[in-house]
């Protein structure tokens, strides 16, 4: 079970004795949430940094072979929300822990609070299982990460979303499968190029939402239904 077109594709070229491979969608999409509830006086825009990545990867040598520096483009996108009023702005970590470690989203989001050093910056809480998290960024009104499951979590509970991309996992559910246009691919994307493509996509968010909720109605629910069916078969032999 591929969980997007390039996956499948992958397979199906690389593993050509596997005859029963079949495209469907990451699971996440179907995750039970309920949305939090925040001040309607402010849009809440929700920021998620990936530790990974802030740290240049494993390696600590920009691994993923970004072409800019996402420290950077992290910077950039806060100081241009922080410009707007009305905007309060969430830093939304995904991966957490305890302890510091190069994957900890949470102690990256941290520091960065306590660096810019605003009421106009909220820090989300650290969560303690995948709901919650869902539940937190499906109230918020716009949201951009570079951690997949947490834009899978926006994107799955109607939430303008753009994506950061840096591995084919991104652009294999995002842009072939779903269709979806507004990912910032930063491998190929330079600072100035994802900066652009996040204030379009903000100024757009509503009709955002709508291409987001018109393909959760198609082809999300089409590949949730070949999911059903076919673990029935798998298991049940239906």
């Amino acid at each position: 079970m591929a969980r997007d077109k390039i996956s499948h594709e992958y397979l199906r070229q690389n593993v050509p004795a596997q005859k029963s491979v079949g495209e469907y969608i990451d699971v996440a999409f179907f995750l039970p949430y309920t949305p939090k509830k925040f001040d309607k006086k402010y849009i809440h825009v929700g920021i998620n940094i990936s530790a990974l990545l802030w740290h240049g990867g494993y390696t600590q040598n920009n691994q993923f072979e970004l072409i800019d520096d996402y420290q950077k483009i992290i910077r950039e996108i806060v100081d241009y929300f922080l410009q707007m009023q009305d905007v309060q702005i969430h830093f939304v970590p995904h991966v957490v822990g305890g302890e510091r470690h190069i994957e900890n989203d949470y102690a990256v989001s941290y520091d960065l609070l306590a660096e810019y050093d605003t009421p106009h910056i909220t820090l989300a809480p650290l969560f303690l299982d995948p709901i919650s998290a869902k539940g937190y960024i499906a109230g918020l009104d716009f949201f951009i990460g570079a951690r997949m499951h947490a834009t899978i979590a926006a994107f799955s509970s109607g939430v303008p979303v753009v994506p950061m991309a840096y591995s084919r996992k991104f652009n294999g559910l995002f842009v072939d499968t779903l269709n979806y246009k507004y990912v910032a691919d930063l491998k190929t994307d330079a600072s100035d190029s994802v900066l652009s493509l996040v204030q379009d996509a903000f100024v757009q968010r509503n009709q955002l939402q709508g291409d987001i909720n018109n393909r959760l109605e198609s082809v999300v629910e089409e590949k949730k239904q070949m999911l059903v069916r076919d673990i029935d078969k798998f298991l049940l032999g239906k």
